[in-house]
């Protein structure tokens, strides 16, 4: 009998080790982190779908110390990428804040922006 509590116990304790390991982000429908938002979680490095609602709404991130990546597509499409993490400087990194100035030039040049057009992640 007394192991049957044991038991429990450690698989409470592995249940919330598993849950504190997965990144989290925020996404925000308005700059600086107003209003609406949603929490999604990964542990892996594979492309996940924003939820509908969301979709093609987020303004601003909040990436709470991980790197995230933003996609304008749904399949996570190389060179299309926008970088959100700490101390990212150049070409696809942007501000937390404010998606409103974040874009990239692809090479045929055309311009991508991820304001309110974010469809897809990657935890990286």
């Amino acid at each position: 009998m007394a192991k049957t509590p044991i038991f429990l116990v450690l698989m409470v304790c592995c249940l919330l080790a598993v849950f504190a390991e997965r990144k989290r982000f925020t996404l925000y429908v308005n700059s600086h982190h107003r209003d609406l938002n949603e929490t999604l979680y990964a542990d892996d490095h594979e492309c996940h779908t924003i939820p509908y609602f969301y979709r093609n709404r987020a303004s601003s991130i909040k990436t709470h110390g991980h790197c995230v990546v933003l996609f304008p597509s749904l399949d996570c499409k190389e060179g299309e990428e926008f970088f959100f993490k700490a101390h990212c400087e150049g070409d696809g990194c942007c501000r937390h804040t404010d998606f409103a100035d974040c874009e990239i030039e692809k090479d045929d040049g055309t311009v991508l922006k991820i304001d309110n057009a974010a469809q897809a992640y990657v935890i990286c």
